[in-house]
Parts: C-alpha cells; sequence; structure tokens
C-alpha cells in the first residue's frame, strides 16, 4: 500500500500508465486514486477512476475511495463529474450499503451548488442518521434556501433523531438567512434544555443570527452568558456591532477583546475596521494598520480592500492610495473602495480619472463601481458622463436595480435634467424613499412647486412613506416660493401622519419661513411644541430669522431666552444690535451693546 501510494505520488508514474496494469487489485488502485487525492492531484484522480472503471472489470473499490472522489469533485466545483460518479456509485449498489458515500454525495452536491440532486441522494439513502440530516440541511443553507433548511430541521425532530451542536448550528443559521427570530429564538431555547447555550460554536452563531435579525441586544446578551469566549465569538459580536453602525461599541469590544489575551484573525481585523471607517476613528485604524503589517496580513485581499475603504471614509485618500499601490493582486472590490473614496469626499475628477485608469486595466467594473462613478459625476455636475455612465449600465443590464436607479435619478436631477430622472423612476419595477426623494429634491430645487406636490402624493399613493429628507426639501421649496401654509400643512403631516420628529433643520426652515410672513405667534407656537427644550441654538437660528426679515418683536423676544441661557455668549448681542440698528431703533441697539460690553468682560 504505502509503495503505491508512493508511485501515485511520482510524476513519472502517470495516469497514462495505470490502464495497462489491468491486473493490479482493486484496493491497489484503491489507494493509487486515494493517493492523488491525497496530493492534491484531484483531476488527476478522476481521470485515473474514469480510465479504471472503462478498462478494469469487476472494478470494486472501497468506500473510502468514493468518499476521496467526491472531494475531488468538491475541490474542482465539477458536478458534472459528480452527476457521473453518482451514477457509477448507483451502478455498483454500494449507496445502500455504505452510508457514509450517501453523507459524501450530498455533501458533493451541496458544495458543488446543486441542493436538488442532494435532496434526491438523500431520498434513496437506507438509513438517515443526524450526520445525512445536517449535511443536507447544510447543503439548503449553503446555497440560499434557508426556509428549505428549516423544513428539514424540522422534519428530522418529527422523526426522532435528537439533533446535535453541529446540526443546531445549522439551523440557527437558516434563521440567520431567512432572518426569522421567532425561529431561532425557539431553537435557542430548545438547545438550551439540551444544555449546548454554552457550546462556543453554537455561540458564535447565535451571536450572528441575533445581529442578522437586527436584534443587537440579543446578540450581547447570548455572548455575556457564554463562559468561553474564543476569537471567533469576540468577532461575531464586533461584526454585530459594525454591521448595525454602532462603530464605537465595536472599538470597545475589540480592545476589551485584547485585554482578555484573545488575538485577533484576519476577520477580526477587517471587522475593526470597518469600524473605525464608520466612526472616523484614523488614529484607531492606522494603529490597525501597523499590527496587520506586523503579521503580514496586509497582502490579504480582503483585508487591503478594507483597510483601503477605512482610509477613503476617514478622508485619507492618500494613504488609501498607498495600501492601493502596494497589493499585489487588486479586484474590482479594491478599485471600487478607493473610487468610493474619491467620490464620497467630493473629487469628482479624480473619481472619473481612477475610474477611466481601472478601465485601462481591463476590470470590469460591478454595479457598485458604476454607482461610484455616477455619484462622482453627480459631485461635479456632469450630467454628459453620467449619461455615458448610464448608456453603459442599460447595456450590462444594471438599470433596472434599485441603487443604480437611485444613483441615476439624483445625478440627473441635480443636473436639473428633471424629465431624464423621472424617466429613471418610472422604468424602475421597484422604488423606495430614496427614489422618490431624489426627484421631489430636483423639483425643489428648480422651484417646481406643483411637480414637487404632484410627485410626493404619488410617492404615498405608491405606497412608500416620506423621511426627513423629503421634507426638509419640500418645506425649503415653500419657503423659496414664498409658500407658508402649504408649508404648515407639510409639517404638520409629519409627525401627525407619518409619525416623523422634526429635526433642527424643520424647525430651521420653518422660523425662517413664517418670520418671512410676519407670523409671529406661529414661530412660538411651534418652538413651545419642541420635544426638547430650545437650547441656545434654536433661539440663534430665529434672531437669524429675524435679522433676515426685519422682525423686531420676536426678535426681542428670541434675545431675551437666548442671554437667560447663556448671558456671555456676544453672538447673541452683536446679532440683536444688528436688528435694531436694521430697524433704525439706534437707542435701543445702544443699550444692547452696553449690555454686551458689560456681560461679556464679567470675570
Amino acid at each position: 500500500m504505502s509503495l503505491l501510494s508512493n508511485l501515485s505520488r511520482s510524476t513519472s508514474y502517470t495516469k497514462e500508465r495505470i490502464p495497462q496494469n489491468k491486473c493490479l487489485e482493486s484496493h491497489k488502485l484503491a489507494a493509487l486514486i486515494e493517493g492523488h487525492v491525497s496530493c492534491r492531484e484531484f483531476r488527476n484522480a478522476l481521470e485515473l477512476f474514469r480510465k479504471l472503471s472503462q478498462d478494469v472489470t469487476d472494478l470494486h473499490l472501497p468506500g473510502s475511495t468514493y468518499v476521496a472522489l467526491t472531494k475531488a469533485c468538491i475541490k474542482l466545483k465539477d458536478v458534472e463529474q459528480g452527476h457521473l460518479l453518482h451514477g457509477y456509485i448507483l451502478d455498483a449498489g454500494i449507496l445502500h450499503k455504505d452510508a457514509f458515500v450517501g453523507c459524501s454525495l450530498v455533501d458533493m452536491y451541496a458544495k458543488c451548488g446543486d441542493p436538488i440532486s442532494a435532496q434526491k441522494v438523500f431520498d434513496i439513502l437506507p438509513m438517515r442518521s443526524v450526520v445525512s440530516w445536517t449535511v443536507l440541511i447544510t447543503a439548503y443553507v449553503t446555497n440560499g434556501h434557508g426556509d428549505k433548511a428549516l423544513q428539514c430541521f424540522q422534519q428530522m425532530q418529527q422523526e426522532g433523531l435528537p439533533s446535535d451542536a453541529v446540526t443546531y448550528t445549522c439551523g440557527l443559521k437558516a434563521c440567520s438567512s431567512i432572518k426569522s427570530i421567532e425561529k431561532g429564538r425557539q431553537m435557542y431555547s430548545d438547545l438550551t434544555r439540551k444544555g449546548f447555550e454554552k457550546d462556543s460554536a453554537i455561540g458564535s452563531t447565535l451571536v450572528d443570527m441575533y445581529s442578522k435579525c437586527s436584534s443587537v441586544s440579543e446578540a450581547q446578551k447570548v455572548f455575556s452568558m457564554l463562559t468561553a469566549r474564543n476569537v471567533v465569538t469576540w468577532t461575531a459580536l464586533i461584526a454585530a456591532y459594525t454591521d448595525h453602525g454602532y462603530g464605537k461599541e465595536a472599538l470597545d469590544c475589540f480592545k476589551q477583546m485584547r485585554q482578555e489575551g484573545v488575538y485577533p484573525d484576519a476577520v477580526t481585523y477587517i471587522c475593526s475596521l470597518r469600524a473605525c471607517g464608520l466612526v472616523k476613528a484614523s488614529l484607531t485604524g492606522q494603529a490597525l494598520h501597523a499590527e496587520i503589517s506586523r503579521r503580514g496580513l496586509e497582502d490579504n485581499l480582503i483585508v487591503g480592500s478594507t483597510l483601503v475603504d477605512m482610509y477613503a471614509k476617514c478622508g485619507l485618500l492618500s494613504k488609501a492610495r498607498a495600501v492601493f499601490d502596494k497589493l499585489p493582486v487588486r479586484d474590482v472590490v479594491l478599485w471600487t473602495a478607493l473610487l468610493d473614496g474619491y467620490a464620497e469626499h467630493g473629487d469628482g475628477e479624480e473619481a472619473l480619472s481612477f475610474f477611466e485608469e481601472m478601465r485601462r486595466q481591463q476590470i470590469a467594473p460591478s454595479m457598485g463601481t458604476f454607482v461610484c462613478g455616477l455619484k462622482a459625476c453627480s459631485n461635479i455636475g456632469s450630467s454628459i458622463r453620467g449619461q455615458e455612465l448610464h448608456s453603459e449600465i442599460t447595456r450590462k443590464g444594471f438599470e433596472r436595480e434599485l441603487l443604480v436607479g437611485n444613483t441615476l435619478v439624483d445625478v440627473y436631477a441635480k443636473a436639473g435634467r428633471l424629465p431624464d430622472a423621472r424617466d429613471v423612476l418610472e422604468k424602475l419595477p421597484a422604488r423606495d424613499v430614496i427614489t422618490w426623494t431624489a426627484l421631489i429634491t430636483g423639483y425643489a430645487q428648480r422651484g417646481k412647486t406643483n411637480d414637487m406636490f404632484l410627485m410626493f402624493d404619488r410617492m404615498v399613493e405608491d405606497g412608500t412613506n416620506p423621511n426627513q429628507a423629503t421634507f426638509v426639501n419640500i418645506l425649503n421649496a415653500c419657503n423659496h416660493a414664498g409658500l407658508p401654509e402649504k408649508a404648515i400643512y407639510y409639517y404638520e403631516t409629519m409627525y401627525d401622519d407619518y409619525g416623523l420628529i422634526p429635526s433642527l433643520d424643520h424647525y430651521t426652515c420653518m422660523i425662517d419661513l413664517l418670520c418671512r410672513a410676519g407670523h409671529t405667534r406661529k414661530v412660538l407656537e411651534i418652538i413651545s411644541k419642541m420635544p426638547f427644550q430650545p437650547g441656545i441654538i434654536v433661539w440663534h437660528v430665529v434672531l437669524g430669522a429675524c435679522k433676515k426679515w426685519g422682525n423686531v418683536e420676536l426678535a426681542w423676544h428670541a434675545f431675551e431666552n437666548a442671554i437667560r441661557l447663556d448671558e456671555k455668549d456676544p453672538s447673541t448681542y452683536v446679532t440683536m444690535h444688528n436688528i435694531l440698528v436694521s430697524a433704525s431703533m439706534q437707542d435701543e441697539a445702544d443699550r444692547v451693546e452696553v449690555m454686551r460690553v458689560q456681560k461679556t468682560s464679567m470675570d
């Protein structure tokens, strides 16, 4: 056996010579095939098996050889060879004799992306064990059929087979994939009764499941109950925080992990770098970069792409480019990360130049790349370049994608090409609040208030609720068009109809508009109904509007409230003084100036 295994490792003992040795015993042939697989010569193993099955009569191979051949199919992602192997196994009648061969076939189809064939093999297995059920559940999970995976999990329980830790892990992953938090909670309750809740693999999967189902608090609770925490469980929690925008909490978690003596792996660094990008923690990001370099992980493509993305989000584009230039391999994700950095930080020309450089390197743009290119066009107001990209997007079939469509609407709207923006919107199979708001904003900025109101109504009819940004644009448009009654109507519908609490931007717009219209009482009414105590910023907004529109009565009210909050702020006195001077009320202006000198010079 060892001699034949050694021969299988020899480059001089090629597969072409094997069929000539027809008298070789089956167990020796099996050793040759398994030797090829163990040497990662997967194609040679399959070719040898094919020739042997044709040329050797009464070929009887042990189950371990068929298991090795399924592994070769998995490694090559060769489902066609897998089908041929499956047929031979059926003809040889091995499936009913060796359960492990059946499980291996199910696993092979799963990992080659064919869960239907995996189910067919499973259905004819003479005996179904926990292992075979778990392999089938995994097949559905890994191929994006979480609902089918859960059906299998439930059927397994109905047949009275006890689930082990691995089965529960697969079941929880199925819950994650379809975001079924209720089934996940039920599974958690079951596995807790069986004593699996402190298993680190299950713990990591539970944290991930709750995160995917948008329950970070439950993810944190599960993590806190784990008695043993390894790098995988820590990383799962860091990822949960990062995925939901809690960058600070993610970095705090990373720090605590290090304090407990757990060393991060590449995935931990990736999640932590993303957290740095979220909160613009450039110093922490640079410290992580130095650590990554010391550990030799900088050349990892995913780590490198995340470093580029982190630096880009922090506005350190030169550092992002330096990392980019050092990476030995650059894929479309990496190019897009840097392109997005240029686009997000307003360097539209550099972004488009970089886009062209990417083309010259023959890197095919992804949907995300086109979105970044369109954002760059929007930044520099180049609807012509945007239209060129639009044509290419259409050729590649991305035009109907929501993210692309939203960006196209924004590009055309900002350029004033409102018919083109509306045409893109009308052709989208699905629209969200971002789509509608982009077009509404375009109409608002061009003073086309009637079209703006029409689009708002259509958005609501389409089943999409407006967001705060939608109302900011509508209120600003009403202000510029001198439509206070319309503004009041939309302002009141924010909370009454959609439950949206006005922000400072909404208050600023309404105060400015109502001051302009002379509606002093309405301004005070709005301020009195604020869900928070108006701070000095609010009263400065009122003073600014009064200065702009000459409303002295309201200015006095705002001034008195502002100095009550901070009597040493000189800007309050200066603004009030200027309002009074503009109103030819010099005596009052002088009195305010005296107050400024007295109050701001006090220790």
